[in-house]
């Protein structure tokens, strides 16, 4: 996927606390999560930094920035979006979603084809609980849930990710018919995904390329054709990439399925560089409470604490202290404990520790890691500026953190 939303709990706030229980995790730092889970409810202010070509640091510049720059006006945050084309996404613990960057495609969602490098309210869209954003170079497309399990998608329909037969953008959200019951989304390269309540996945658009659908095939479904991911009826989480898709299991297990050129599949040697049409689960992975794929390389986060990597690495972006090419096999990321959230971009990868501080590490040419530089690291390294984190998103070359308000802003709406 050219862009994430995930977090530790990729699931609205209150859904977050029943996974807490779901899962029985426990940490060493019990009452920060405690906290960070209130402030999630809350809401947050949004910090980003990185590539702003398109306006997607949300400042009012086009300028790039390797520090965190806060986005004045943006309040009530409890769930971010970035992606690889361009633009961002903000859901407010009112329900409302805020978008700013790149606009080719109508990803914005506000009735426009302008791009934006300030935020700007989706039109027509109220009681969300999740967003997504997916897309690449040709343009953007955005994903939304409602409370009432409807899926709502925006922007570009060139592979018919808007799942309806017109093949035209679209620069308002419109409604995924057919689809009900839905607990989480994920938005990818060209292709969208759904997961119902009864653990099965489903997904429209492109599949031609590696069958990343999962239905057993390689070929593109008809347009406006939802079709159900073959194998899997207790997943609890998924995520979509640019080649890939990965789904986190009740079990506590990772499947995968898709392209599989950087050993994304996490594959034995036998089956290295095949794609696979329906998922298998991860070799070694188990305990897993969380999900994040990156364009080529996956993240998983144990119940533990501490963060599995595997798949494309020429960047570091697996945490290993290596720039090899790729790691077929999974491997922890090094140094990092106490981890309750994280996120995967296009060649860089982030954490939250449960003290609220941001770690970041991979390819950083547009100073996406954030430290005030722009050096790719192998090793993760500490955010500057960074504390109260709840959560985090990362895209193509540009990073977002949401943050606990300053206690004189925390009765302050939104005014971006």
């Amino acid at each position: 996927m050219r862009n994430h939303r995930y977090t530790f709990w990729p699931v609205p706030p209150i859904a977050a606390l029943t996974l807490l229980i779901f899962f029985n995790i426990t940490f060493q730092s019990g009452q920060n999560i405690q906290a960070a889970a209130a402030a999630s409810m809350q809401g947050g202010v949004v910090y980003a930094w990185g590539e702003n070509i398109d306006g997607q640091l949300g400042n009012g510049t086009n300028e790039r920035s390797n520090i965190p720059i806060a986005i004045n006006g943006l309040k009530n945050v409890v769930a971010a979006a970035t992606g690889y084309d361009g633009h961002s996404l903000a859901l407010t613990s009112e329900g409302q979603v805020w978008a700013w960057g790149a606009n080719g495609s109508g990803q914005l969602g506000d009735g426009t084809n302008q791009a934006s490098s300030i935020p700007v309210m989706v039109k027509e869209l109220t009681n969300v609980i999740a967003i997504d954003t997916g897309g690449s170079d040709s343009g953007g497309v955005s994903m939304a849930l409602k409370s009432d399990g409807t899926v709502w998608v925006w922007g570009e329909n060139r592979e018919g990710q808007l799942c309806n037969s017109s093949g035209l953008d679209s620069n308002v959200p419109v409604k995924v018919e057919g689809l009900s019951g839905i607990m989480a989304i994920a938005a990818g390269d060209d292709y969208c995904m759904a997961l119902k309540s009864d653990g099965t996945v489903w997904g429209w658009a492109e599949n031609h390329t590696h069958g990343k659908l999962g239905n057993g095939t390689s070929k593109d479904p008809p347009r406006g054709t939802i079709v159900q991911t073959i194998g899997l009826s207790n997943a609890v989480d998924i995520d979509a990439s640019i080649e890939h898709s990965v789904a986190l299991a009740s079990d506590n297990r990772v499947w995968a399925w898709g392209g599989n050129f950087s050993g994304q599949l996490g594959s034995t040697d036998s089956e290295f560089f095949d794609d696979r049409y329906v998922p298998a689960t991860i070799i070694g992975l188990t305990g897993i409470v969380a999900i994040a794929a990156g364009d080529l390389h996956n993240l998983a986060l144990k119940d533990n604490g501490t963060v599995y990597a595997w798949g494309a690495n020429s960047k570091g972006q697996l945490g290993n202290g290596t720039f090899s090419s790729f790691y077929s096999f999974v491997m922890p990321v090094k140094g990092l404990e106490d981890i309750v959230a994280i996120a995967a971009g296009a060649s860089h990868s982030m954490a939250v520790k449960a003290d609220g501080t941001v770690w970041a590490w991979g390819g950083n040419g547009s100073g996406q890691l954030g430290d005030g530089s722009f050096e790719d690291r192998s090793l993760p390294l500490q955010v500057d500026g960074i504390t109260g984190c709840f959560t985090i998103a990362a895209g193509g070359r540009q990073s977002i953190a949401v943050v606990e308000p300053p206690l004189d802003a925390a009765e302050e709406t939104n005014t971006a």
